[in-house]
């Protein structure tokens, strides 16, 4: 870190070198066979992320934990049944719809991003042929079907959120939203929200296997 004028540090900034984060054996071990391409989807994020305005300076050097891993929290909450559909709202880079078509070949996963380019050249260099992108927004996509799961990382608050995505749901089906220690604070504040839409929150919290913090799926 290096200081300002004034004696404060400054952080780093965009430019600045970095020590890129090296994944664990147990994130190796936990990602298996889809391994490989989680690991190139890092590198990308690595190489472009900060470049194209997809990961801010501060998450360079946290690319496994903070994204990655934190992403792979939602696997466990995906449908068991084989070539079911999932939607990822406001992908942005890609999370957590890419660490989902990595891990789960066997579902079909369509990814919703405004600015479609920030995703194309990874399902393409990754050769994720269980991927769709959507150059649109979740209101956008109402009427156009509906998915079996539906998630959201870093997206809207949750009265928000299931205003944006409960028609996107299939019956059935569930959001799947990735959230910080507030999330039983938004799950409250939305609770007319969900009563609304006819949808009950479930809070997990699941642990991080390469930090601390946890991470809460609603």
């Amino acid at each position: 870190m290096s200081e300002s004028p004034n004696g404060k540090g400054r952080g780093r900034q965009v430019g600045d070198p970095f020590v890129p984060e090296e994944p664990t054996q147990a994130v190796r071990d936990f990602f298996g066979p889809a391994f490989s391409d989680v690991a190139e989807y890092a590198r990308m994020l690595e190489d472009e992320g900060e470049l194209r305005g997809l990961l801010g300076p501060r998450d360079m050097e946290r690319i496994w934990s903070r994204h990655i891993v934190n992403s792979a929290a939602v696997l466990d909450f995906m449908p068991r049944r084989e070539g079911r559909e999932v939607l990822d709202v406001g992908s942005g880079s890609g999370l957590p719809g890419i660490v989902i078509a990595a891990c789960r070949p066997d579902l079909h996963v369509h990814l919703a991003e405004p600015m479609a380019r920030r995703v194309e050249d990874v399902v393409d260099n990754l050769g994720l042929d269980n991927v769709t992108i959507h150059q649109a927004r979740a209101e956008e996509l109402r009427g156009k079907g509906k998915a079996d799961a539906v998630t959201a990382r870093a997206v809207a608050n949750m009265s928000k959120l299931v205003r944006m995505t409960s028609k996107l749901i299939a019956p059935g089906g569930s959001l799947v939203a990735l959230k910080g220690r507030r999330a039983p604070i938004e799950v409250e504040e939305a609770s007319a929200e969900l009563r609304r839409h006819h949808l009950r929150a479930e809070i997990h919290e699941v642990s991080s296997i390469m930090e601390d913090e946890s991470t809460y799926v609603v």
